[in-house]
C-alpha cells in the first residue's frame, strides 16, 4: 500500500480487509521530520484514535533510546530503539511487546530499503508513505536516489490497483467498521473473536445486502457517503445479533 502520509493511510481497510491488528511505525520522516524533537498534536490524536480502535502500536526506529522513548511516552505506545532495520531483530522485539503475529501486523515507514524491506522480511503488510520533509540525514540522502525508481514503480502499481473495479456488499463493510462502537454501548457483551464473528454473520443475515461496484480507491469514500442512510438498520441488526449470541455463545470458555 502507498499513502501520502500516516494521516492518509486507510486504517479501516487494514483492519477490515487485511485483518491487521498491530501497527509498527517508523519515526523519522514518517511521523515527523528527522530533526523534530517531539510528536505533533496531530500525531498524538492519530495514535490515540488508533489505540481506541483496538490496534496494538509500537515505534520501531534505528534512533537511540532517548529520542525513541521520548516519542513513545508522548504517543502512549511501546517502542524499540536501535532496531537495526532492515534487519529483523528489532521487528521481532516489537512483535513480542505487542503480542502480535506477523500475518496480523503492518509496518508503516518512508524508506524502501529500510522500513519496507524490514517489513517484507518479517512477512508484515507494508505501507510506504511519502517522507514528511525533504530534509534527510546524510546517510539517508544517499539512499533516496536509489529509491526513486522503486517508489515510482510502487506508486504505479498502487494507482493501477486503486483503479480496478470490485463488487462489494456495502453492508459487510459498514458492519465491520461499526460493530466495535455499537458493542461499546451494550453492557456485558462478549468481545472475543468467535462471538464478534458470530454477531457479524447474524447481523448480515438480518440486513438486506446492498452491493456497490466501484473503483477500489473510491470504495471507502462511497461507504462513508452512504453511512447515514443505513446507520439505524445496522445498529438494530447488530443489537439483535448481540442478544442472540449472548444467549447462545459458541466460544470456548477458558
Amino acid at each position: 500500500m502507498y499513502a501520502s502520509s500516516v494521516f492518509a493511510v486507510d486504517y479501516e481497510r487494514l483492519w477490515a480487509r487485511r485483518g491487521v491488528r498491530a501497527l509498527v511505525f517508523d519515526i523519522d520522516n514518517t511521523i515527523v521530520p528527522f530533526d523534530t524533537e517531539k510528536p505533533t498534536e496531530e500525531a498524538v490524536r492519530l495514535f490515540r484514535s488508533l489505540a481506541a480502535r483496538g490496534f496494538r502500536l509500537c515505534l520501531l526506529s534505528n534512533n537511540g533510546r532517548s529520542r525513541v522513548e521520548r516519542f513513545a511516552e508522548r504517543l502512549g505506545v511501546d517502542s524499540v530503539h536501535r532496531a537495526l532495520k532492515p534487519g529483523p531483530w528489532g521487528a521481532r522485539r516489537a512483535l513480542a511487546r505487542m503480542r502480535a503475529s506477523p500475518g496480523h501486523t503492518a509496518l508503516i515507514g518512508d524508506q524502501v530499503f529500510t522500513d519496507i524491506l524490514c517489513g517484507n522480511m518479517m512477512s508484515f503488510y507494508t505501507v510506504l508513505v511519502r517522507p514528511v520533509s525533504a530534509r534527510d540525514e546524510f546517510t539517508v540522502r544517499l539512499k533516496r536516489g536509489a529509491e526513486r525508481g522503486v517508489v515510482a514503480a510502487y506508486k504505479k502499481k498502487w494507482r493501477k490497483h486503486r483503479m480496478a473495479r470490485e463488487l462489494r456488499n456495502y453492508m459487510e463493510i459498514f458492519v465491520d467498521q461499526s460493530i466495535g462502537g455499537i458493542l461499546d454501548g451494550i453492557e456485558g457483551v462478549c468481545r472475543c473473536d468467535d462471538c464478534v464473528t458470530d454477531m457479524k454473520a447474524l447481523a448480515l443475515n438480518i440486513l438486506t445486502p446492498k452491493y456497490i461496484a466501484t473503483q477500489k480507491g473510491d470504495l471507502y469514500s462511497r461507504v462513508d457517503a452512504m453511512r447515514q442512510q443505513f446507520e439505524v438498520d445496522v445498529v438494530q441488526a447488530v443489537t439483535k445479533a448481540a442478544a442472540v449470541v449472548a444467549r447462545y455463545p459458541r466460544h470456548q470458555d477458558n
